[in-house]
């Protein structure tokens, strides 16, 4: 009798592992059907967001170059009113460091549309500095590799008609700010 006991409990053992170990391989097959899952749509989701983001950089890009080539009219008309043979073209320089008002005048500058250019006789940093301004707003300087031929042509009684040749915009969010790229052609007086 305390053999069909042993036995009898042996085979409750038995079971309850045999239970045990099934609802364990089936709760395994579970969470790995459901990493699977989890895998799979994560996979679907960065492929729609590399794809979305191809999308608003090909959307951005057509953006810059319909301004380019509206700007590129505007800059031939220019051309045919002003001295081109002599014209200077260069980029702005400092933008990102000048106050927010006048970044602010910076993005909102059209092609074709004056700004006026002043000598900065009191830069410490460079000796031939000139700066380029906007509706009374200091917004950058000529790029020093160019600021001394500039700069001896207005202090000369010369000067130029500088005008706003492209004005590229886009929001930095490393920064949390614009990346202003403010280009200008200075013709000769």
């Amino acid at each position: 009798m305390e053999f069909l006991i042993i036995i009898l409990i042996l085979g409750v053992i038995a079971f309850l592992f045999l239970i045990a170990n099934v609802k364990s391989t089936s709760s395994t097959y579970s969470s790995t059907h459901k990493n699977d899952d989890l895998n799979k749509i994560y996979t679907e989701y960065e492929k729609s967001k590399e794809e979305q983001l191809a999308e608003i950089n090909l959307r951005a890009q057509n953006e810059i170059d319909k301004k380019l080539s509206e700007a590129k009219l505007i800059i031939d008309e220019l051309d045919k009113l002003y001295d081109s043979e002599n014209a200077i073209e260069c980029n702005v320089a400092g933008i990102f460091h000048r106050t927010e008002n006048a970044k602010l005048e910076a993005r909102c500058l059209k092609p074709g549309e004056e700004v006026k250019l002043s000598l900065d006789e009191k830069n410490i940093h460079d000796p031939f500095a000139v700066k380029v301004k906007s509706d009374g707003f200091h917004i950058g300087f000529i790029p020093a590799d160019q600021s001394k031929q500039i700069y001896g042509v207005i202090k000369n009684g010369k000067g130029f008609r500088p005008f706003v040749s492209s004005n590229i915009t886009r929001f930095n969010s490393s920064y949390m700010d614009y990346d202003i790229h403010l280009s200008i052609k200075l013709y000769p007086k």
